[in-house]
């Protein structure tokens, strides 16, 4: 059996309930939001899809089904919506739809949870939600897309991948740096006043000297991280 695609099934309960060796359902989150710089925007989508579609494969060619199911596009981005074009959620509504998905996936059969994220914005909401699901008696393991070595946020790190995925989504002319200073140095500030007040680009690292065999590299590392995460599931 091989990697299902969760929207080409009208009803997907009874299919998943016949599969034997199925015990770990996937929540993939994202958002979407612009910056100034050289990336269009939906980068965390495609990131985070393509890295699961990936483990997905993986994991078939094991000789185990696997369950893609779509991302979950839209998240906590207030931090960005000085740049036009970002669309987010509040807490409450977020953390309610992810309870609903994580419920769907136990209601189909799955015995795990494992939720994979990509984006930072995501992070502090989503600790708390994992442990109300595991307060509950859920097995939930989580697992954040970060490449090692990354920079935060439309730089070197992102540009690269995209470069290798999607290039068509990379406005190289465009490239330019924006505040380098380390994530945990400014986080303060973008809590407080969101990403525009540290980095008017948008850019938080430099996006110049990307290119698409380091984003390959990155790509295979948050590969490997989230095949790990799977087998926690397990």
């Amino acid at each position: 059996m091989g990697a299902i695609h969760i929207e080409l099934f009208a009803t997907l309960d009874p299919t998943v309930r016949r599969l034997p060796g199925l015990e770990c359902g996937a929540v993939t989150l994202a958002d979407v939001r612009l910056v100034d710089g050289v990336l269009h925007a939906g980068v965390d989508t495609v990131l985070c899809g393509e890295a699961c579609r990936r483990t997905a494969a993986l994991i078939v060619k094991g000789g185990k089904p696997c369950v893609v199911a779509p991302t979950v596009w839209m998240g906590l981005a207030e931090h960005h919506v000085a740049f036009g074009g970002t669309f987010t959620l509040s807490v409450a509504t977020w953390y309610a739809v992810l309870k609903d998905l994580c419920r769907s996936i136990l209601r189909a059969g799955f015995k795990h949870i494992l939720i994979v994220n990509g984006h930072g914005g995501n992070a502090r909401a989503l600790a708390d939600a994992a442990a109300r699901c595991a307060h509950e008696g859920r097995t939930v393991v989580v697992e954040h897309l970060v490449a090692p070595g990354a920079d935060a946020h439309a730089g070197r790190t992102e540009t690269s991948m995209m470069l290798y995925l999607d290039p068509r989504r990379v406005r190289r002319e465009r490239a330019e740096p924006g505040v380098t200073a380390p994530l945990a140095q400014l986080l303060p500030d973008l809590v407080r006043g969101g990403v525009r007040s540290v980095s008017p680009n948008g850019v938080l690292g430099d996006p110049r000297g990307a290119s698409a065999g380091e984003g390959r590299a990155l790509v295979e590392q948050l590969v490997s991280s989230v095949v790990r995460a799977h087998d926690r599931c397990l």
